[in-house]
């Protein structure tokens, strides 16, 4: 009874140990093996014998070959995932939680080797992660970056928004922050995204949504689609000058700034609103920073003066519907359609004529009646 209840109790021993220990170890063996898995992929790579894969990959490979000792181990075997006997195996003589012990230290020992090789796997991913999304554009083109330049600038051609379907292609040319005005739903936030993610996408994915691109390097701020913070106690207007205050700060730092603001300062009262506004975007004309901003303020296009190029997008208004274009146009918009809007959602034809007449006397006016 002894020599049976001896080797009973030092496999009950060994399974208990084995649940407690990999229980605590389970997400470092999860990275080991992440890791041996990526030394085989490489492996598996290198076995392909493609000559241009080759040339980029061969400092990766020379690395690969230092790295046997970890390719001989192979991952960290699971009782979870083998069968009933092998699992009792695994369970009763600790083998996984040896071989995590070992490849531990053979990753720790080959360090520098390994960070090769996962760098050039990355690499080989991203760019399979890039070529694929390329396939799933209309338009895209490799832009051309100029680190060399003295002043801020971007130029791009027939530049798209890479969420939409069917887009209408727009310019940008901008060497000088500019004010893009327009009425509602005629195309101003989707212009500012577009030509943010552009700056982005050249910057990181080396492709842009659109024909051509040129431009400097920036860091890219945004002050778009806010919302107030309940939980936070933060309204509307907090959360607006928040982010308008961490731009106006990014300016004090080297290199170049591209911005795009949606609507400066809505969330407060007008008087007080077009006044902050015309501070803010006097504040933001510095050498170094070109601004895309977007506004319904038309006092905003006098009191900016030269610093700003002013751009609009305009629409098409009959009894029954607005059309778009969607095109940007040079100089100040000169229409408004958020009175006609009411019409066409079928507000009383009373309310809308006397919105109306109300905006027409105070735009001969400047005075509300």
């Amino acid at each position: 009874i002894r020599y049976i209840f001896i080797p009973l109790v030092l496999v009950a021993g060994n399974a208990f140990f084995h649940e407690f220990r990999r229980i605590r170890c389970e997400h470092d063996i999860d990275r080991v093996n992440y890791c041996v898995g990526l030394v085989f992929s490489l492996r598996r790579l290198r076995k392909l014998k493609l000559p241009e894969l080759d040339r980029y990959m061969g400092d990766a490979y020379g690395h690969l070959d230092r790295l046997k000792p970890i390719v001989r181990s192979g991952p960290v075997m699971s009782a979870m995932n083998s069968d009933l006997f092998q699992g009792l195996m695994i369970t009763f003589f600790l083998t996984d939680l040896i071989a995590f012990e070992i490849l531990k230290r053979r990753l720790a020992k080959y360090h520098d080797h390994f960070l090769e090789v996962h760098e050039a796997v990355g690499r080989v991913d991203a760019s399979i992660a890039v070529a694929g999304y390329r396939e799933s554009l209309e338009t895209w083109c490799e832009p051309e970056i100029d680190y060399a330049a003295a002043s801020p600038y971007i130029r791009a051609e027939d530049m798209v928004h890479p969420m939409l379907k069917n887009p209408v292609p727009n310019p940008l040319s901008l060497d000088q922050s500019m004010l893009i005005t327009g009425s509602n739903a005629s195309g101003k936030s989707t212009y500012l995204r577009s030509a943010a993610l552009c700056a982005l996408m050249a910057q990181t994915l080396c492709t842009c949504t659109c024909g051509s691109y040129r431009g400097s390097p920036f860091r890219i701020y945004t002050s778009m689609a806010l919302s107030d913070d309940l939980l936070a106690g933060e309204s509307y207007y907090m959360a607006e000058i928040r982010s308008l205050k961490r731009i106006l700060d990014e300016q004090e730092k080297e290199g170049f700034v591209l911005c795009a603001i949606d609507e400066v300062l809505r969330g407060t009262n007008t008087i007080e609103r077009i006044a902050a506004s015309a501070e803010v975007l006097k504040a933001l004309d510095r050498p170094g920073t070109l601004c895309l901003i977007a506004t319904h303020d038309a006092e905003l296009c006098t009191l900016s003066g030269d610093a700003y190029r002013q751009a609009h997008f305009e629409e098409t208004v009959s009894d029954t519907e607005i059309r778009f274009d969607y095109r940007i146009k040079p100089g100040p918009a000169e229409t408004r359609n958020a009175i006609h809007l009411l019409k066409l959602m079928g507000f009383d034809e009373k309310i809308v004529t006397a919105a109306h007449a109300r905006a027409d006397s105070y735009a001969k006016t400047g005075k509300w009646t």
